[in-house]
């Protein structure tokens, strides 16, 4: 993600990634593939992108995996043959010059990345939200975080030295190409080093599916309502988050490893998270931690990711501030008795 600070950047930012975006409504008896791996519109060649390609397989039916290991010469007939299957139907397809860049339902909803900008622009008019960070593109998806300067909690002094200020603030997200729905929830932000997301909060949120008539309007009363209460709502945050640095356990490496595995994170993630939570504990023990470690270990590991990879790890940071510890040591207890049984049944 981008350090970005005005709201003329993210402007900038997302009329530069909509150059070159079309639309359109094509019969499904228009597209062929040819045996180079090309989608063929009307004769035309285009490519497809990694996840517009995985979209075209799964709506015929062919696994991911194994239309990806075969020689396109190959592929192309199954493929033509499951196309001509669904000769009558219509696809959207979302394109950028020769480059497909989504292939979905005509029952999608356009709700792109200009049209949150605005919805969040009336939205946030005079109430004191300052941008701080953001990511646009169909790789990395669209991702907004906005702080309120004046609520915010003083958690003490770090080893350097640097007071650790903790924010409330907003997260917007959003995909044009079938990824994800569009998102505005509220999240704690870890000041220190100027980037860490303390974590996502879980009950303050809501998810708008790209489906349905009236869709724009619908995003912008649901925003609104968010917003309303997101000051007092972002307090109560602050003052849980404030409370975790009481809250210990001897379980934090087993806690980390249990939630890691449970939101299907990466072996790297988990490792690089386990390593943070040595690093960023506050305890004077080293086999004691707060619930205030687990949280900051996977925000700190979620730094190396960018836009919705990184937004996957924070998001384990919220929920884990919304668990409560004796739930979150059940859940590392029983990671544990799975592991030890793996290990006996080897």
């Amino acid at each position: 993600m981008r350090m970005v600070t005005t709201i003329e950047e993210l402007s900038d930012m997302i009329r530069h990634d909509d150059f070159g975006k079309w639309d359109e409504e094509v019969k499904v008896s228009r597209i062929r593939q040819n045996d180079f791996g090309e989608l063929l519109m009307d004769g035309k060649r285009m490519n497809l992108t990694s996840h517009a390609e995985a979209q075209l397989y799964g709506r015929l039916g062919i696994p991911v995996h194994y239309a990806r290991r075969c020689p396109a010469e190959l592929l192309a007939p199954h493929v033509n043959h499951w196309l001509e299957e669904r000769s009558d139907q219509t696809w959207l397809l979302r394109m950028r010059g020769d480059e497909v860049r989504a292939i979905l339902s005509t029952s999608y909803s356009i709700l792109d990345n200009r049209h949150i900008l605005n919805a969040l622009l009336e939205n946030i008019e005079g109430q004191g939200f300052q941008i701080t960070m953001s990511s646009v593109g169909d790789d990395i998806g669209f991702h907004v975080r906005l702080v309120l300067p004046d609520v915010k909690v003083d958690t003490g002094a770090l080893r350097s030295g640097e007071r650790d200020n903790i924010f409330g603030g907003i997260h917007v997200s959003n995909s044009e190409i079938g990824k994800r729905s569009a998102t505005v929830e509220l999240m704690l932000w870890r000041l220190v080093c100027t980037n860490g997301m303390v974590g996502l909060t879980s009950g303050d949120r809501f998810r708008q599916a790209h489906r349905g008539a009236g869709l724009l309007e619908s995003f912008e009363e649901k925003m609104s309502r968010v917003l309303r209460s997101a000051r007092s709502d972002l307090e109560y945050s602050l003052f849980k988050f404030e409370q975790t640095m009481g809250e210990l356990t001897e379980y934090g490496e087993e806690i980390v490893k249990a939630y890691s595995e449970k939101n299907h994170l990466d072996k790297a993630t988990t490792e690089e998270a386990v390593a943070q939570l040595h690093y960023q504990s506050r305890t004077s023990s080293m086999s004691v931690f707060s619930k205030y470690d687990i949280i900051n270990a996977f925000t700190a590991a979620a730094r190396t990711k960018a836009g919705d990879e990184r937004y996957k790890v924070e998001a384990v940071a919220g929920k884990i501030l919304g668990d409560s510890l004796s739930g979150m040591e059940r859940i590392a207890m029983r990671y544990m008795e799975a592991r030890n049984h793996e290990r006996n049944s080897n």
